[in-house]
């Protein structure tokens, strides 16, 4: 009795750890597959995380522009999100973009 209780913890620690090691691995490919997006409104920015999705208020901007391809998103908390939209760049006129969102901080 006494030799199959060390074996019996090892297998089970074994398993365990296997289906924690799975489970994180899993988790780890959901997140990587999900991208973060930003929607611009009329009622503000909507952030979207893996496991959140946020609405920030234009009030809350200190500036939005896009520039080469790159998204400048300025809070008046001096935070910053930069984001490269080289992927969606052929559908976005930057001046039009960067004229809406100016006129929403307004």
């Amino acid at each position: 009795g006494f030799s199959f209780s060390p074996i019996f913890w090892l297998t089970q620690v074994g398993i365990l750890a296997l289906v924690i090691f799975a489970g994180i691995f899993i988790l780890a490919m959901i997140v990587k597959g999900k991208r973060t997006t930003v929607v611009f409104s009329i009622e503000g920015i909507q952030l979207t995380r893996v496991f959140k999705t946020v609405i920030f208020p234009w009030s809350a901007m200190d500036n939005v522009i896009l520039k080469d391809n790159l998204l400048t998103i300025d809070f008046k908390t001096n935070k910053i999100i930069q984001v490269d939209v080289a992927d969606q760049a052929t559908l976005i006129d930057e001046n039009v973009f960067n004229r809406f969102c100016h006129e929403q901080m307004q």
